[in-house]
């Protein structure tokens, strides 16, 4: 959603209203509707506020549709590499602060039960946020995955490779080997994640955050 006025407050209680109608309705997938909204002068001028995250705004960019009205997006400034990756990882660092994450890393066997979507999203994200770091892409599953799996080896490429299947095909009743899967696998995946971007915040002169990621490096290890 684009807005012509500069009023963030008004704006956001639009968007919040245009959620929660859409969502009333009760069709189908009408609770995964994510509403990202700024104004054009702050996208062109690469500045947004509102919700506009990097990596989001680079979608709309190469990507969006235009359903209705008058193409905007001319002279939207792309965000650059080192935002899509600091905005990665203050996401991250949020995410793995959560008590069903410190569970799951704990113990696997909860993660698989938890069902496909937290299964397959707390594989997927740092796959996907790596495939940015290295690419500047967008990191769509399939592309992350194939990228993953083409430059890394051992359990966590395979755990990478078995979350996409479970997009489509959920784990069955072999849950045994799911669960072994993501044991051998998630703890891995996640370390190289965090040295991976404690390197490149450390590169980005980002030593708050590059220290918190070398502290969950160290802790997922001692674990």
């Amino acid at each position: 959603m684009l807005a012509a006025c500069d009023s963030p407050e008004s704006d956001q209680a639009t968007a919040d209203r245009l959620s929660s109608d859409v969502a009333a309705e009760d069709l189908p997938l009408s609770d995964r509707l994510s509403v990202f909204w700024s104004s054009r002068d702050r996208l062109r001028a690469g500045q947004p506020e509102g919700r506009f995250p990097p990596l989001d705004r680079l979608d709309l960019i190469r990507y969006g549709r235009l359903l209705a009205g008058n193409d905007a997006r001319d002279g939207f400034v792309p965000p650059s590499q080192r935002e899509l990756v600091l905005a990665a990882a203050r996401m991250a660092a949020g995410l793995v602060r959560r008590e069903a994450y410190q569970t799951w890393f704990a113990n696997p066997a909860a993660l698989v039960a938890a069902g496909p979507k937290p299964l397959t999203k707390a594989v997927l994200f740092p796959v996907r946020f790596l495939y940015t770091a290295r690419t500047g892409e967008i990191g769509r599953n399939h592309d992350a995955v194939a990228h993953f799996v083409a430059t890394e080896t051992g359990p966590m490429a395979d755990l990478a490779a078995a979350a996409l299947r479970w997009r489509e095909t959920p784990p069955g009743q072999d849950r045994a080997a799911s669960v072994a899967l993501v044991a051998a696998g998630i703890k891995p995946l996640y370390r190289h994640f965090a040295a991976d971007h404690e390197q490149r915040l450390r590169d980005y002169d980002e030593p708050a955050l590059a220290t918190r990621y070398a502290a969950w490096r160290a802790a997922l290890a001692a674990s």
